[in-house]
């Protein structure tokens, strides 16, 4: 892969209620024989924190950010619960 590359498409296939993307590397082509390796993104812009999680997954309510942390990121990984951007 090189930067830039597509790792994948947002979607919400399978046992889900909202559009996400799973992804994970590793150091071989065994899941169950392999180690997940570090990564992160060279950059992405942070548009909140989704606020109301249990509602928005389990009764579908619409998704509420709450404003913080937000802003442009480098060289760093998302947070836990955390709407972000990666521009187009």
């Amino acid at each position: 892969m090189r930067p830039g590359d597509v790792l994948g498409l947002l979607g919400n296939s399978g046992n889900s209620n909202a559009p996400h993307l799973h992804f994970q590397l590793m150091d071989g082509p065994s899941p169950l024989g392999s180690e997940g390796i570090p990564y992160r993104f060279s950059s992405f812009t942070a548009e909140g924190r989704l606020a109301n999680f249990p509602r928005f997954f389990v009764l579908g309510d619409k998704a509420k950010l709450r404003a913080a942390p937000r802003g442009p990121r480098q060289a760093a990984l998302p947070l836990n619960l955390q709407v972000v951007d990666f521009g187009g």
